[in-house]
């Protein structure tokens, strides 16, 4: 179930369109007069309820990068701030969704005059290089800031209301040296181990670049300020929580299979927690200090990947009688008054050398067969020894709640890009680090690839539903379909057949079996596509839409058109959205396509790469 925040501010009707918050974690600013409604999601006898804010609001999949959020609004952020400030934190606290080594898409609306059309963001936009740069030094022309294909003069900005709205295009982009048949055998069929396990599977990344632009150009306070909760964070270490412990048990052969993800995430199973201090996480919000020097001895200098020892403490979090617990930390710290798993887990192994060492690609360590009746926690690894023949057997666990992550390469990867924006990840130690792995074990990603990556500033596609004005994301996001959907039902009397109903939901499906067959058929990325698609939103063609569904008797997609091949939905796709006081508004998406993506950390980057490519 989802639940809507808005502010008071503005229009609920919008505000839902670009806050779609998950069953997730809110931080509001402050609590405000609740206004009064009879819509029945706002009742009091509901069981879930609204949170209610008058100086803005921050929903996301985690509570501390709620408040970071929050925080950043307190401070005089706006909306945006908010949300890459909330972003960068998802990165540290939810390693299986949140990244820098993945992408996404955002959408905002501000009030008022636009602030890009001051800073350079809406001519020649070389995004992806450093302040002050030249084309030349970009590594690649400048181009137009508008969406792929748009005519002369048909800028990314859309006037709406009294204000400004414009979206973010950071999808992840296929490296120069990916072919149509990367992952194809000799007989046709598609390798998905290495479609979804190996480097190969990993695209350029464009999460960095694509937040960087957005607080550029419609931000306000300064990116070290923005990004300083989440330096903190990785830095001094987050108490991992029940929903964090249980997807990295899940992943366990996944992250297993990554020297430097086992190191960060993964304990020998029978070693205990040991002792840590507080983290104060209450605390941690309201005074950010300098963070700690970095892992390299200087800004060219490159990373050196520390120990294992180095790279995560272990141990308890004692909490503060004022710290709430993780499932409930979005709420306690409201200002200021307040994972699909990607295979079966193998069970915890005996101590007797196995037969045959099963997963296939796990790189310089094997697993064993699951022994019967051990608990599903663990997993048993054969690793190779560093000096001699022969290899050891142990078995590693995923971290526990209550006990600490701290990410220190994470940490200095995320002050890189504080101080020299698109430069700190796209070029220099991080960028080499990145191009250094793949070199290493079959990548495709090389540093043109990495230099050449734009996000790019496109235009919002509006529509209108029940009289409601609505901004969507344009293909090669899902906005176009969420159109043609509320197109169909828009004339339809929802509230007379209440929400829930069978009716109501009778129809809900069989517009969606519509919107998302045209989708399948029509729809994919336009920079890609060799002619447009025709006008899905046509009114003609809604209405003979709308005339082909029956009332009584559902029609399955079959009957409609060829379903596509099953595929398993990932849901490791992470939402969060930001109202602030003034009334902006931005909804952001972003994912690593699986939970953990590929599970390679890039050594001394201390980030995890997406498995985009398949």
């Amino acid at each position: 179930m989802s639940r809507l925040f808005g502010s008071p501010l503005v229009p609920l009707r919008l505000a839902g369109v670009l806050l779609i918050a998950m069953p997730l974690h809110a931080a509001p600013m402050q609590a405000g007069p609740r206004p009064s409604a009879s819509n029945e999601l706002q009742e009091a006898g509901q069981r879930f309820q609204p949170l209610w804010s008058a100086r803005g609001m921050v929903a996301s999949q985690e509570g501390r990068a709620s408040a970071a959020g929050a925080a950043i609004l307190r401070q005089g952020g706006n909306a945006v701030d908010g949300a890459v400030a909330t972003a960068f934190t998802l990165a540290v606290t939810l390693p299986q969704a949140g990244n820098l080594g993945g992408g996404g898409f955002l959408l905002l609306w501000l009030p008022g005059h636009s602030p890009a059309r001051g800073r350079g963001c809406l001519g020649m936009v070389p995004v992806g290089q450093p302040p002050g740069a030249t084309p030349s030094q970009a590594g690649s022309a400048a181009h137009p800031a508008g969406r792929a294909g748009a005519p002369a003069g048909d800028g990314p900005e859309l006037r709406l209301g009294t204000g400004t709205a414009v979206a973010v295009n950071f999808r992840e982009t296929a490296p120069a040296a990916a072919r149509a048949d990367l992952f194809l055998r000799g007989d046709g069929s598609v390798d998905r181990q290495r479609a979804t396990r190996s480097l190969q599977s990993t695209a350029v990344p464009g999460s960095v670049a694509g937040l960087l632009l957005a607080q550029r150009c419609y931000g306000r306070l300064p990116l070290q300020a923005v990004m300083a909760p989440a330096i903190a964070l990785a830095e001094r270490g987050v108490q991992v929580d029940r929903e964090l412990a249980d997807s990295l048990t899940a992943a366990l052969p996944l992250l297993a299979a990554d020297p430097t993800s086992r190191a960060l995430y993964l304990r020998p199973a029978g070693r205990g927690a040991e002792p840590a201090a507080s983290l104060e996480e209450a605390e941690t919000f309201d005074r950010f200090r300098s963070p700690a020097p970095q892992v390299s001895s200087g800004a060219d200098a490159p990373l050196h990947p520390a120990t294992p020892a180095a790279s995560v403490a272990v141990g308890v979090s004692v909490r503060s009688p004022r710290s709430p617990s993780a499932a409930g930390l979005g709420r306690a710290l409201a200002f200021p008054n307040g994972t699909g798993s990607p295979r079966p887990v193998p069970s915890l192994a005996t101590g007797q050398p196995p037969a045959s060492l099963e997963p296939p690609g796990l790189h310089g360590a094997t697993a064993p067969p699951a022994a019967t009746g051990t608990p599903p926690s663990a997993i048993a690894l054969a690793i190779p020894q560093p000096r001699g023949p022969g290899s050891a057997l142990i078995a590693l666990r995923g971290l526990q709640p209550g006990e600490t992550l701290r990410q220190p390469e994470l940490a200095a990867t995320l002050r890189r890009i504080a101080r020299q924006g698109e430069a700190g990840f796209y070029r220099g130690p991080v960028a080499a680090a990145l191009e250094n792995l793949m070199r290493q074990r079959g990548g495709l990603i090389r540093s043109a690839d990495l230099a050449a990556y734009r996000a790019e500033l496109v235009r919002p596609l509006a529509g209108r539903f029940a009289g409601h004005p609505l901004l969507v994301m344009p293909p090669p996001g899902g906005g176009l379909t969420l159109l043609q959907l509320l197109g169909v039902l828009d004339p339809a009397d929802l509230a007379g057949s209440g929400a829930g109903s069978a009716t109501t939901l009778h129809q809900l499906t069989e517009a969606m079996n519509l919107a998302y067959r045209d989708r399948n058929a029509w729809l994919g990325d336009p920079a890609s596509m060799a002619s447009p698609p025709p006008d899905l939103l046509d009114p003609a063609y809604l209405d003979q839409l709308r005339r082909s569904i029956d009332p009584r008797r559902h029609r399955p997609a079959a009957a409609i058109a060829a379903p596509p091949p099953p595929r398993r939905e990932s849901v490791n796709t992470t939402h969060l959205s930001v109202a602030d006081h003034e009334g902006g508004l931005v909804a952001l998406t972003t994912t690593l396509n699986f939970a953990y993506g590929n599970g390679v950390t890039v050594p001394g980057a201390g980030f995890l790469l997406n498995n985009e490519m398949d």
